[in-house]
C-alpha cells in the first residue's frame, strides 16, 4: 500500500514556508510498523545574529499512520518511553542522511513540530538537541530552534 499522498500536506506547507529540496522518509511509501515514522525534511536559509544558518524543518507525522499507533503503548523500563524513543531515533537517521545526502556544512538550526504521535517525538527531537545530542552529527552545530 503506498502512502505517498499523505506526503503532500507537509510538502505544501513548507513550500508554503520557504523552504526547498523537501524531502520524505521511506514509510509514507511503505507499509508502516510499530516504531517507524514519517518524516519530512526540508531547509532555507536564515540569518540570526549576525550569523548565516541552515534552517532544518523536520516535521513528524501524527495521523493516519496505522500500525505506528501500537509504538504509543512500547514502554520499557528505562527513563523514556521506548515506543517514542525509538521513532525519534527513526526521524533523527533520516535527519542524519539528509544532511550529508545535500552536503549541509556550516550552522545549523533545527525547527521541530507534529501532532498527536508526532508532537511526542517532536519533543523528544528537540530536547535531543537541545541537550546537546548532536554528536550524532559530528561535522554539524546545530541549535534547536523550537517549534
Amino acid at each position: 500500500m503506498i502512502f505517498y499522498n499523505s506526503f503532500q500536506n507537509a510538502e505544501d506547507f513548507l513550500r508554503a514556508a520557504g523552504f526547498r529540496d523537501i524531502e520524505h522518509n521511506r514509510y509514507y511509501e511503505t507499509d508502516m510498523y510499530e516504531n517507524s515514522l514519517g518524516t519530512a525534511v526540508g531547509r532555507r536559509n536564515l540569518s540570526a545574529y549576525g550569523r548565516d544558518y541552515t534552517l532544518l524543518a523536520v516535521v513528524v507525522r501524527g495521523g493516519g499512520y496505522k500500525q505506528e499507533w501500537a509504538g504509543n503503548l512500547t514502554i520499557d523500563d528505562g527513563g523514556m518511553h521506548a515506543g517514542f524513543r525509538d521513532a525519534r531515533d527513526e526521524a533523527l537517521r533520516f535527519v542524519k542522511k539528509y544532511i550529508q545526502d545535500h552536503g549541509i556544512t556550516g550552522n545549523l538550526k533545527i525547527w521541530t513540530g507534529g501532532h498527536s504521535r508526532g508532537a511526542s517525538v517532536s519533543n523528544l527531537i528537540g530536547g535531543f538537541f537541545a541537550g546537546g545530542g548532536n554528536c550524532l552529527f559530528r561535522r554539524q552545530c546545530i541549535d534547536y530552534a523550537g517549534g
